[in-house]
């Protein structure tokens, strides 16, 4: 994660971000509609950048000087947190490439 403050801008930005292997090329591009669907729920936005043999995904938030209070902080930092859960289930390797092999939530085949 990370932390970018940009001195002429009016706001904070917070970000989570994802390494991947080249090789997960395909699996990252068959999540890519719903983890949009789900930074946008919760008022994050997202990027994917090709470096040499990886792939960066990170996830941001903004938080806007003017309207930096306690409840407006908790509030962006809570949501925040819960898109980064909801996309890294989605985006836990092991876990999908089992499901999508036809082995369901218990283990079972």
């Amino acid at each position: 994660g990370g932390i970018y403050i940009d001195n002429n801008s009016r706001f904070i930005e917070i970000a989570y971000t994802y390494s991947f292997s080249i090789k997960t090329v395909t699996f990252l591009k068959s999540r890519i509609e719903e983890i949009l669907r789900i930074c946008y729920e919760f008022g994050s936005y997202c990027n994917f950048i090709e470096i040499e043999d990886e792939i960066l995904f990170s996830i941001y938030t903004k938080l806007y000087y003017t309207g930096l209070n306690y409840y407006s902080l908790r509030d962006t930092v809570k949501d925040f947190k819960k898109c980064i859960i909801m996309v890294t289930k989605i985006l836990d390797f092991d876990i999908n490439v089992k499901s999508d092999k036809g082995t369901n939530d218990h283990g079972d085949s």
